[in-house]
């Protein structure tokens, strides 16, 4: 019976140790932070005036968010997120460059992904390429169908329709250098300048 009451003790503690640890409630993980760059897009190509933006995603509260181009701070932002206007139009076509952002806060700093984006200017979409005719050295004229007119040094006046298809061709006098013009009151292609000292109808 005395060893029962020197155990008695011990198994209290270790029951009231037991419900303590079983009752405790388990704090809650606290939110990771990411920053994400939001436009433009991973291996886009880019050209004249650009935004970027960027934000910060998870529990917030407080901090610095900077935005970088190959490295160097361009924008900075107490908010939890941050817009730029970006003009390429002095960097050199078809070079790359790196965007990123970084929010520092008091305890850590913490960096989006890399996005790489290409500078392309000029860029245009070829519809057609075909030869027709011999050189052409005045301007060309188009109606209201996007029908195109032109003279060529091969004697030919030429209509094109948009698609690149030759529609016609008349063969004038000689060699045509100056430009061709459109008198919509009365036919589609009314008066055709040759040579200076020549006019045709």
């Amino acid at each position: 019976m005395q060893k029962l009451k020197k155990v008695y003790p011990i198994i209290l503690s270790l029951i009231i140790l037991l419900v303590g640890t079983h009752c405790k409630k388990e704090e809650p993980e606290q939110e990771q932070i990411e920053v994400k760059i939001l436009t433009p897009k991973d291996s886009s190509e880019v050209s004249g005036t650009l935004e970027i933006v960027a934000s910060v995603y998870g529990d917030y509260s407080g901090g610095q968010l900077n935005l970088m181009i190959d490295s160097l701070a361009v924008a900075t932002s107490n908010n939890p997120y941050i817009t730029y206007e970006w003009n390429t139009d002095t960097l050199p076509n078809g070079s790359i460059h790196t965007l990123q952002a970084k929010l520092l806060t008091d305890n850590t700093s913490v960096l989006s992904d890399e996005i790489h984006v290409k500078i392309v200017k000029n860029k245009l979409d070829l519809i057609w390429d075909k030869q027709i005719g011999g050189a052409f050295f005045s301007a060309l004229a188009i109606d209201n169908s996007g029908n195109i007119y032109l003279g060529s040094d091969d004697s030919y006046v030429y209509a094109i329709d948009p698609m690149g298809n030759k529609l016609w061709s008349y063969k004038t006098g000689s060699a045509i250098y100056s430009a061709i013009s459109l008198d919509y009151g009365h036919i589609k292609l009314a008066v055709l300048f040759i040579q200076p000292s020549h006019l045709m109808m």
